[in-house]
């Protein structure tokens, strides 16, 4: 015979499968756990800067740069130097000025040879973005030999509005080299930047050669290593690591910071990330080419 005691048991047993059912329907995806600890170190960004972690700071003394005027408004310029950026630059500089007197570069077999074209006519390009595919560009690093150094320029939009002069300018800079170089860029910055070019209804002709190292080192490396990721080559084949990097992942949400809070602190870490990958590009093509 049912007791009273055995009847509530049985109902509150009812009443609790749903709620279990919600729980599990319910349980975090890697995605939501992932966003969540964006947002935790977005939080964590900006109670530092309250708290003076980030002392505020103007933008001159932060990155030394300067304004850019252009017709459709200005931009900043900064231009960090490479050998203090990396203090062992020298090795990557000499295969620069080797390969400027020998003017040729063997590449593996599938990608055309650059004939006659000197590391003076290469750009090095890496950008940094608002968010995914249709947001601004804020910041596009470029690096070039000018037959004696490797010389770093990073444009950057101190707010939304600059991307345009930004895009203005380097539609100059793209025109006047003959072969671009980039990690991911067939797929992502190339992509992107065009899609910005015409969203901001601006003329743009690309170098004539594109050098993708992504598809290089992945025909090179991609049994030999856990992935292909730049800053994965830079560990294991460049053979060097960074200390204190931001991840990629909070380069969007950090801007943005800047943007609200104009502190220029925010941005450093940035512009280092950004330049030391171009650093890193030009030190992966040495060892595809055998000659690191």
């Amino acid at each position: 015979m049912t007791t009273l005691s055995d009847a509530l048991r049985k109902r509150l047993a009812e009443k609790n499968k749903p709620a279990e059912t919600k729980a599990k329907d319910t349980a975090p995806t890697d995605d939501s756990v992932r966003f969540r600890e964006r947002l935790k170190r977005a939080a964590a960004r900006l109670e530092a800067q309250r708290s003076g972690v980030f002392p505020d700071a103007g933008i001159d003394e932060t990155l030394g740069g300067r304004e850019i005027p252009m017709s459709s408004g200005d931009f900043y310029l900064v231009e960090p130097d490479a050998t203090a950026m990396h203090p062992d630059i020298d090795p990557i500089v000499d295969m620069h000025h080797h390969l400027h007197l020998d003017g040729r570069v063997e590449l593996p077999p599938g990608y055309t040879p650059i004939q006659d074209v000197s590391p003076v006519r290469w750009l090095y390009l890496d950008i940094e973005t608002t968010g995914f595919l249709g947001l601004p560009l804020f910041l596009v690093g470029l690096m070039v030999f000018d037959g004696e150094r490797l010389r770093v320029y990073q444009l950057l939009a101190r707010d939304y509005a600059e991307e345009a002069p930004l895009l203005e300018y380097l539609a100059e800079q793209l025109e006047r080299y003959h072969t671009f170089i980039t990690f991911n860029g067939k797929s992502f910055d190339i992509p992107y930047i065009r899609d910005r070019y015409f969203a901001n209804a601006i003329r743009c002709r690309f170098p004539m050669q594109h050098l993708d190292l992504l598809g290089l080192s992945r025909k090179r490396w991609r049994d030999k290593l856990p992935n292909c990721k730049l800053q994965t080559l830079e560990k294991w084949i460049c053979g060097r690591g960074r200390d204190g990097d931001i991840p990629g992942t909070d380069i969007p949400d950090t801007y943005h910071l800047f943007v609200r809070t104009g502190n220029a602190a925010l941005l450093k870490p940035i512009m280092d990330h950004n330049a030391l990958d171009l650093i890193t590009m030009a030190d992966l093509l040495g060892y595809l080419l055998d000659m690191r």
